[in-house]
């Protein structure tokens, strides 16, 4: 499962390639817009998982009493504004109805792992930035045989959604945003845990340096997110050289993703020039969050429908598939009734790795970067796009499964616990 995940980059990279707004027919297009592609990947691990013996209803039954309820009443309810309130009722059903299997992929995930050790985490650190090196290629040729704009359709490349596989630079940002987290957490009490310190330096440098190139300040927001929970929540501080490791990898994959940008102010880490200043630095996420606080105000309990904020909320005549911020997000289309099932689910999953962490500092990559991902989810979609909650199942899914004393399925210290 590690590899196939890995695999994604490329794999969407070779599916999906454009210079504009969207691909070409449309169907394909709406393919690519509704995540159907990841939700595919989703529903051929679900299957592969039946095929190896998981059965729902007792997966289901399996689970904490509390858990288990908390789930029938999300799975009750997080549809009912895509159904009987949303405008496009049909693009938000299907949007609506991914949920269902994200959760069925990621107890296929928790069938299909099997216990995993030091080994594995360390094995899925090095195939996740492998995935990305190998996609790196594709995507600097994407971008240096760029035809000239006057042959693209609308007169002018869409640099910021011109990256192979991916809707927007920023979900591009988020991936290798959680990838270098996971990369610091593997190199922070070890320098050498990738065999070689050299090694821990060049992957640092080169995915650090990517989330640089990418602009994504998300990504940045919870990389150092993720340190500060370590360092003070966790009070494990890192060894001296992977201080040394990470700041002069970071400084130089910065330094040189300055040189290499694209020409669109969207890229890099610079000061805005005041034509493209607007929003400040919350670039109006602000303005979203307030506008959808307010449509959940009207409708508080079930929301107006899975991505409702496409045709309800525009910000600077702009419209935004989601308001940038996962409880808002979940408010404004599922009401609250959902929502705090969600939110439940989440805070007990994090607490259940916390627990199954504590001790074990071969799990510390996969807690940093599920910290530098919930931080991230709270400016932008973690928990929107298909791609980026397979990317939270996995990791959440290893860490659960990681080798520990035998604990009864279900228990305090397994699952969703």
């Amino acid at each position: 499962m590690a590899a196939l995940f890995a695999l994604l980059p490329l794999a969407a990279g070779l599916v999906f390639r454009t210079y504009t707004w969207g691909v070409s027919p449309r169907w394909f297009e709406a393919v690519r817009q509704l995540d159907l592609f990841y939700a595919a990947i989703e529903v051929a691990v679900i299957m592969f998982a039946r095929h190896r013996g998981l059965s729902y209803g007792l997966a289901l039954q399996r689970l904490p009493r509390d858990t288990r309820y908390v789930v029938i009443g999300f799975l009750a309810t997080f549809w009912l504004g895509s159904a009987f309130v949303a405008g496009p009722v049909a693009y938000s059903m299907t949007r609506a109805m991914l949920w269902p299997i994200h959760i069925l992929f990621g107890a296929a995930l928790y069938h299909l792992r099997g216990a995993s050790d030091a080994a594995a985490v360390r094995r899925f650190v090095l195939l996740l930035t492998l995935g990305y090196v190998a996609y790196f290629p594709m995507l600097a040729l994407h971008f240096l045989t760029a035809p000239e704009p006057s042959t693209v359709p609308g007169g002018a490349i869409i640099w910021t959604s011109a990256l192979p596989g991916y809707l927007s630079v920023r979900h591009f940002g988020i991936e290798t945003g959680a990838t270098l987290a996971l990369l610091i957490g593997a190199l922070w009490r070890d320098p050498a845990a990738l065999h070689r310190r050299w090694l821990g330096f060049a992957a640092i440098l080169l995915i650090g340096g990517a989330a640089c190139w990418s602009g994504t300040r998300a990504a940045m927001f919870g990389v150092a997110g993720a340190i500060i929970i370590t360092i003070v929540g966790r009070r494990i501080p890192p060894r001296t050289a992977t201080v040394v490791i990470v700041i002069a990898a970071l400084t130089l994959g910065g330094a040189v993703a300055q040189l290499i940008v694209p020409p669109n102010v969207s890229f890099g880490f610079r000061v805005a020039p005041p034509a493209y200043a607007a929003g400040g630095y919350t670039s109006g996420r602000v303005d979203l969050w307030i506008a959808s606080l307010r449509l959940f105000l009207e409708r508080p309990l079930t929301g107006w429908g899975e991505g409702s904020a496409l045709w309800l909320i525009t910000w600077n005549d702009v419209s935004f598939a989601h308001p940038h911020n996962t409880p808002l997000q979940m408010l404004e289309s599922w009401g609250l009734p959902a929502t705090l099932a969600a939110l439940y689910l989440m805070a007990r999953s994090w607490y259940a790795l916390q627990h199954r962490g504590r001790g074990r500092s071969e799990l510390l990559p996969i807690l940093m970067a599920v910290d530098a991902l919930l931080i991230m989810s709270l400016v932008d979609g973690v928990f929107f796009h298909a791609r980026l909650v397979m990317m939270v199942a996995v990791m959440v899914v290893m860490g659960l499964r990681h080798a520990a004393p035998p604990a009864p399925f279900g228990s305090e210290d397994s699952g969703i616990a």
